[in-house]
């Protein structure tokens, strides 16, 4: 599903994003969560460049990364200006040659017997530190495009604190100037690695190459979402030609009768649902709200339709199947006969509340028998509950005696236990209640 460019504003992005999400959840055949669906999403600024976000999963924060990535290139054109306003030209970097770097006194620990080589950026001082958008700055841009195109690690400038965080001394940045001629308008760039002719080729190729383009502006290309909301270099953005026809698909035509026969069968939209579930099968606002998007929407109609009480329909497909999800239950694996066939054994009573999760375990392991005879096997009362409590009762005279009607709770509890949810709270309450007022 793609839309045209008519999105300006993140808000607006965000809105559309999460509509088309609300429209495909009416279907009811959407899977949810993240992984499951993402969005690639297109932006440009007056002076910039389309520029394409992969995988964007969190609906929630699609408008953060619009809002950083138009930072980002209202920054880079800025760099583009103010290069313009210094004089920066493609001459400027004519003849540029990467050096051997002398060996430091005291390195940090990870450019310990490392190679380094250094190039002169001209007109590049103080631009390599500005920051693009949060905790991003052009030299993190130089920094990923060395990182996707060598197997070098990133880069060091002339713009970051070189004695606090590499260990470079004052006098050693300053023997660095003099060795790459910098003057108080230059940058420079530093790559570490065990080759040196390689930190040079990737400096001279690489850096140089992305340091040219910021004379241009934004650069077409496809970046990577990342989790702080900001983006890295991916690819170069790929154009007409790599576009072509899907031939692995049949072509389906859209005739106006298909068009006419999907009218027909639209599902019902957010709010028609949404009062159909409160007016119509009385559900609560917080039942309703839950089910108008999920997928058992559908699932849940047919089946009130069919006389399944309402409310303990929708609490077994919201509540009892997200618990069992949460408890490694493998849902996915329930096919919508499979349910049904779990739902008539709540309807007739065979199962309770207590053991339904047991019984969905059960069902997906034994595909091959009906939920009839798993039931019929393993969750079938050993005992009738009025046998049951009678044995307790005698069991607990002691304890009945001593605090009366007391005793029910603890009772109770030893009930359940040894029922192991084969009968619901209630008959056991009642039985309890029942044989206590003939001791």
């Amino acid at each position: 599903i793609a839309t045209a460019p008519e999105l300006f504003s993140p808000l607006e992005v965000k809105q559309t994003a999460l509509e088309i999400g609300k429209l495909l959840r009416l279907a009811g055949k959407t899977k949810r969560g993240l992984g499951t669906i993402r969005q690639d999403v297109n932006i440009s600024i007056r002076e910039g460049q389309r520029v394409e976000i992969k995988g964007v999963q969190d609906l929630e924060n699609i408008d953060k990364f619009v809002e950083n990535e138009v930072q980002r290139q209202i920054g880079l054109v800025e760099v583009k200006n103010e290069l313009s306003n210094r004089g920066c030209s493609k001459k400027s970097f004519e003849g540029l040659t990467s050096l051997e770097l002398f060996e430091l006194t005291n390195p940090v620990s990870f450019l310990k017997g490392k190679k380094l080589a250094v190039i002169k950026l001209p007109f590049f001082g103080g631009l390599l530190g500005k920051e693009l958008s949060q905790n991003r700055r052009l030299g993190t841009e130089l920094a990923d495009y060395v990182r996707s195109k060598s197997s070098a690690k990133g880069i060091i400038h002339s713009d970051e604190a070189l004695e606090k965080t590499y260990g470079f001394s004052k006098e050693e940045q300053e023997k660095i100037k003099e060795l790459v001629k910098a003057g108080s308008l230059d940058g420079f760039v530093l790559v570490a690695g065990d080759n040196v002719l390689q930190c040079k080729k990737i400096l001279e190729s690489i850096v140089v190459s992305r340091a040219k383009y910021c004379l241009v502006g934004v650069p077409k290309e496809t970046r990577d979402a990342l989790e702080d909301f900001n983006t890295k270099y991916s690819r170069p953005l790929a154009g007409s030609a790599r576009m072509y026809p899907e031939t692995d698909l049949r072509q389906v035509i859209i005739s106006s009768e298909m068009l006419s026969s999907i009218k027909k069968n639209l599902p019902l939209n957010e709010s028609q649902r949404q009062d159909l579930y409160i007016k119509k099968f009385g559900l609560s606002e917080k039942l309703a709200s839950e089910m108008k998007l999920n997928n058992y929407a559908r699932f849940f109609e047919d089946l009130c339709a069919k006389g399944y009480e309402p409310k303990k329909l929708a609490v077994f497909l919201l509540e009892t199947l997200t618990s069992a999800k949460r408890q490694g239950v493998n849902i996915e694996n329930l096919s919508r006969e499979r349910l049904i066939e779990i739902l008539e054994q709540i309807r007739l009573g065979k199962i309770t509340r207590e053991i339904e999760i047991e019984v969905l375990k059960e069902a997906i392991l034994s595909q091959s028998k009906s939920v009839s005879e798993i039931v019929d096997k393993k969750f079938s009362k050993s005992a009738s509950v009025d046998d049951v409590v009678k044995k307790i009762i005698e069991k607990n005279k002691d304890l009945i005696s001593a605090k009366g009607q007391g005793a029910f709770s603890a009772l109770m509890g030893e009930a359940m236990q040894e029922l192991k949810g084969t009968a619901s709270g209630k008959e056991v309450s009642d039985s309890l209640k029942k044989h206590l007022k003939m001791v």
